[in-house]
């Protein structure tokens, strides 16, 4: 007498961003993970992960969650490469040139990445002499800086 086995069914397909079947779940968390600790940029890890950035995009552009997390991951990535800059400009074994070079880059990396955290404060400065300036000009300045010191 033979039994007949019953067939399991076949494994769900892994859950994906909505509208995006070739992004999974799983995807996105990997390359947020490998993003926030790493040199790379995200073009990089989406090719090695076999997607792209146009698919990236697209999904960002449907799902608000997945460009939050890529911010949140960005500033990480700013953190990381800032203790980095750390690292390579303590380490004595190396040039001093080399070292500040590498550790310019890497700053100057991170304050792109997360500006308000480690980007420098602009100032800008600028004069006008109040002579030379027609009286409705002269008070369509002092209302928009009215409206600037309201807002802070």
């Amino acid at each position: 007498m033979t039994t007949k086995r019953k067939s399991r069914p076949p494994d769900p397909p892994p859950p994906h961003i909505p509208g995006h079947p070739s992004l999974t779940i799983a995807l996105v968390e990997r390359v947020l993970a490998k993003l926030s600790s790493s040199r790379s940029g995200i073009v990089a890890l989406l090719k090695a992960e076999g997607s792209n950035f146009t698919t990236w995009s697209q999904a960002c552009d449907h799902h608000p969650p997945l460009v939050e997390q890529y911010a949140r991951a960005k500033t990480a990535q700013a953190h990381f490469l800032f203790a980095q800059h750390l690292d390579v400009s303590s380490d004595q074994t190396r040039d001093p040139a080399c070292r500040r070079v590498e550790a310019d880059s890497i700053k100057w990396v991170a304050a792109h990445l997360a500006p308000k955290v480690f980007g420098e404060k602009a100032e800008v400065e600028h004069t006008v002499r109040i002579a030379d300036l027609p009286d409705d000009e002269l008070e369509r300045l002092i209302a928009v800086e009215l409206a600037k010191t309201r807002a802070r």
